[in-house]
């Protein structure tokens, strides 16, 4: 997830209402008490909310983060979906899923 990136929720019975949000739980490391983000969704249909991610400011380079959806903005779903940030690799790097590492000499890296 990066920052303000629509993120399309598949699941079932969610409502039209202007009370249809998104909670980001987001964890680093050993972090035991997740900090919490709530946005609003845009309803689709019953099946699908589309919600913005909050933004690059909550998140570190490792962080997991859980997605739920309310419609009501009380009682949250139980299963969120499991997420990770993923921040732009920098020009003259090559990323994979645990760092961020300087692109060899004499090699391609995007951006160069």
């Amino acid at each position: 997830v990066t920052s303000r990136i629509p993120v399309f929720i598949k699941g079932k019975n969610f409502l039209d209402s202007t009370h249809l949000k998104c909670r980001f739980d987001v964890s680093s490391g050993n972090e035991k008490i997740p900090r919490t983000f709530t946005v609003a969704a845009l309803f689709v249909n019953s099946n699908t909310v589309i919600c913005k991610s909050p933004g690059t400011y909550p998140y570190g380079p490792s962080d997991d983060v859980k997605i739920r959806v309310s419609n009501e903005g009380i009682i949250w779903s139980l299963h969120g979906a499991q997420v990770r940030y993923v921040q732009d690799c920098p020009v003259g790097n090559y990323c994979d899923e645990e760092s961020i590492n300087i692109c060899p000499k004499g090699a391609f890296c995007k951006g160069e």
